[in-house]
């Protein structure tokens, strides 16, 4: 059960290493620490969102204070700045009711008590009050109250601000003449301010943002203006969990449409605005990454740099192997094998060369002139072969004995040099050079397990014969023992 494979070893080693694959090693090492602590797991920062809308078919109910929805209203002028109130031109009212929609009875109204707003009666800070001048704004005492169904539903809850004239039948002050009322709402605004909330996923420890925004219309003595603002329910699914789901439901509203609509007044209302709930639902889950989807992304960036670190690596482990065991090879062999490659081969100007020699050796005739000896042996053309052969062989083995002695070890190659021999680069090659590519030839022979294979059993042949040599001599001196105790 336990048996385990039995590798061949390089120089004592069951893997060959590197410089440069240690380099690249190291490094691949630390990026990828880098990466795995520089993830998403640790800084909370691009987590996966889903966002969806979805309609739900009745709306739901919102639960709004004075600390999630802050409603500060008034009269405005283009200065964007709210005016004193003026009793003797104007109310305000607010009312909340709870109304049976399929027969319209009113089962619960309420009027909501006001008061001019303060700083503390709102959920923004000291700047923001200043900037949007809302000293002379109205604010409910009671700011706790409720949205629910819509007209068209069973029921309905909505809350109303109404603006409506001075009359002196039913106000408790003496009320301004018609025309004067008329011209003091020329160029002005009822205006509604009221807490907004924005989701940012981005924001790990405040995902809901909150933003004062507002709303206005335009106000005419002789029209009744009704401004209808729909908020609609916000989910927001937060999964912050390390190793296993953990979520967290945050439910709010957020800010959804607005409808207008105006009539000839009849009443003394001229503007309402009415708060109502919509059945559109904005969702948004956000969810963060997991330890084993960290441990995920670093073992595929791991695999695509492991990919190009073996290609980077891939000619040093070549070249080591190259020299390795090249230096195992006798020199002399190499030697040789350059000098049975080269010999017989003339250049064509060499061949040249001996074709010349043998025209002139033909022109001598020997009946008008004796063979001369010096002739015959400079121009014959055995003789002139002969000399060119003995020059390439001195030579090659003045090349050989000259790479014997300065470079006997093929460690001290350099890689560049290697490459050119490797991919035959276009290049003139030195004598060193032309000696390391009839290497790099004999190198697939040497490494090839079938050349291993046949070596191994010439050896065992050679054995075999080296024992019957060893016993023929062993018997040879025996009988010649024997012979020369008889011949005694």
């Amino acid at each position: 059960m336990f048996k385990s494979p039995v590798a061949l070893l390089f120089n004592s080693k069951e893997k060959l290493a590197t410089k440069f694959g240690s380099f690249i090693s190291s490094g691949i090492i630390v990026f990828l620490l880098i990466f795995f602590f520089q993830s998403d797991l640790f800084h909370r920062k691009m987590p996966f969102t889903t966002i969806q809308t979805y309609y739900e078919k009745t709306r739901p109910n919102l639960q709004f204070t004075n600390d999630n929805m802050g409603l500060a209203f008034g009269i405005q002028e283009n200065s964007n700045q709210f005016i004193a109130f003026d009793p003797s031109i104007y109310t305000i009212t607010v009312f909340w009711s709870y109304v049976n929609s399929s027969t319209g009875d009113m089962i619960l109204e309420e009027e909501k008590k006001l008061k001019f707003c303060q700083k503390s009666a709102l959920p923004i800070d000291e700047n923001t009050y200043e900037d949007l001048k809302l000293e002379n704004s109205f604010c409910m005492v009671d700011g706790n109250f409720s949205l629910k169904g819509y007209w068209d539903e069973q029921s309905l809850s909505n809350l109303q601000i109404i603006l409506k004239l001075c009359n002196n039948q039913t106000s408790e002050v003496i009320c301004q003449s018609p025309e004067i009322i008329i011209e003091y709402f020329t160029e002005k605004y009822l205006t509604i301010f009221y807490i907004n909330n924005i989701i940012d996923v981005y924001n790990y420890d405040l995902p809901i943002q909150t933003a004062f925004e507002v709303q206005y219309m335009s106000l005419d003595a002789h029209l009744n203006k009704e401004l209808s603002i729909y908020f609609s329910k916000a989910e927001f699914i937060s999964d912050d969990g390390i190793i296993f789901s953990s979520q967290k439901t945050i439910e709010t509203f957020q800010f959804a449409e607005t409808t207008t609509d105006s009539t000839t007044n009849m009443t003394n209302e001229i503007a309402v605005i009415s708060l109502y709930t919509y059945n559109e639902v904005y969702s948004v889950n956000r969810r963060y990454q997991k330890f084993q989807e960290a441990v995920a992304n670093v073992g595929g960036l791991a695999n695509s740099l492991l990919l190009i670190g073996a290609l980077l690596t891939y000619l040093e482990k070549e070249f080591i192997v190259f020299t390795t065991i090249m230096n195992k090879i006798k020199i002399s062999e190499i030697s040789e094998n350059i000098l049975k490659k080269t010999e017989a081969t003339l250049t064509p100007r060499e061949i040249k060369k001996v074709e010349n020699s043998n025209h002139i050796f033909k022109m001598i005739n020997p009946k008008i002139l004796p063979p001369d000896p010096f002739i015959l042996e400079h121009y014959s053309e055995k003789n002139i072969v002969t000399q060119l052969k003995t020059k390439k062989e001195t030579s090659l083995q003045s090349d050989s004995k000259k790479l014997k002695t300065k470079d006997e070890n093929l460690d001290k190659i350099s890689f560049f040099e290697f490459l050119k021999i490797k991919f035959s680069l276009p290049c003139k090659l030195n004598e060193k050079e032309r000696f390391l590519a009839e290497a790099y030839k004999i190198y697939p022979k040497e490494i090839d397990l079938i050349e291993i294979i046949q070596k191994i059993h010439e050896i065992d042949k050679l054995k075999i014969h080296l024992n019957e040599q060893k016993k023929m001599f062993d018997f040879s001196f025996k009988f010649k023992k024997e012979l020369i105790k008889t011949n005694v």
